[in-house]
């Protein structure tokens, strides 16, 4: 007859807090890389409350209107991203003090102006000036971030 002691197994490992353990760390594993999506995004510096609206010259500005489905340079219409890129370049090197000047029109999502203003950062722009609705221009300076 042969015995067999289930009892004792020397080799016996315990899990006890092994699930809490990977919980905790997957925790802070999405807090901490949550954290590098907050810094995208428009960095803006808007003027002062008060302060007089700047008279720009109109060969200082690129005049770009924004709609639904197409896109104007000044009042012509803008085929690709790649020329509107080009122009905007172009004119910078012409001269430095070059506005871009942003007349949203009603409807257009959010996303398309950012790509748009994204365009022609590319292009070398960092002044822009966005007209609202009631047509009053508001000058803003984009701030370049590296990261």
């Amino acid at each position: 007859m042969i015995h067999i002691d289930v009892g004792r197994n020397e080799n016996k490992t315990e899990i006890s807090g092994a699930m809490t353990d990977i919980s905790f760390l997957l925790i802070i594993f999405f807090i901490v890389t949550a954290v590098f999506f907050a810094d995208k995004g428009l960095f803006l510096i808007l003027p002062k409350k008060g302060r007089k609206p700047v008279q720009l010259n109109p060969k200082d500005v690129v005049e770009v209107s924004i709609g639904r489905d197409a896109l104007f340079l000044n009042g012509r219409k803008v085929v690709n991203m790649d020329y509107f890129r080009a122009v905007v370049k172009e004119r910078l090197e012409i001269n430095m003090n070059t506005v871009v000047v942003l007349n949203v029109l009603r409807g257009v999502k959010y996303q398309r102006v950012l790509s748009v203003i994204e365009e022609a950062k590319k292009g070398g722009a960092s002044e822009f000036s966005i007209i609202s609705l009631s047509r009053k221009s508001v000058p803003v300076k984009v701030e370049r971030r590296e990261h």
